[in-house]
């Protein structure tokens, strides 16, 4: 089967039922790790490398982090799964918050990313649009941090064919 589309929900009985629901269609999924190193000067960096979007995706759904199945995400920089697709809901909202300059979000229609995971300055993020500035059931925000707000949030992935 092919993935069409991921969503999220606030609400575990599915996305059909009353809650809040946001949803990629005709997405691509993506994935990067993080190492944290020094410099030669003890300054810190960053060293990015890929991840394959597949066993990230299935440590996630284990209730893993997209580095490890026995992962937490209290505290996690590790690593992010990025999922880019059409922002759509079953809903009637039209955009929804995701944090960058405190004031921008992503409208129905627009091609966009969201990841789970985290790095440098942006840890915990079970779901998250961009940047940090956090806010959480704000203006049908996706965002949820664990521990620190928007949860609970179940992921989704609807399929076509065979």
């Amino acid at each position: 089967a092919k993935v069409t589309a991921w969503g999220w929900s606030n609400s575990k009985a599915g996305m059909l039922s009353s809650g809040k629901t946001w949803i990629l269609r005709g997405n691509t999924l993506d994935a990067k790790g993080y190492n944290v190193g020094t410099t030669n000067s003890g300054g810190y960096y960053w060293a990015e490398y890929t991840l394959d979007k597949y066993e990230a995706w299935y440590n996630v759904a284990n209730g893993g982090t997209p580095t490890s199945m026995t992962g937490t995400f209290q505290s996690y920089e590790g690593g992010r799964l990025q999922y880019t697709g059409t922002v759509d809901t079953y809903e009637a909202w039209t955009s929804f918050y995701v944090g960058c300059g405190w004031t921008q979000h992503y409208a129905r229609g627009q091609r966009k990313t969201l990841h789970t995971g985290g790095q440098r300055s942006h840890c915990c993020e079970y779901v998250h649009g961009g940047c940090n500035g956090y806010r959480y059931n704000y203006q049908n925000s996706v965002t949820a941090r664990k521990p620190y707000g928007g949860t609970p949030r179940y992921v989704w992935v609807a399929t076509a064919g065979g």
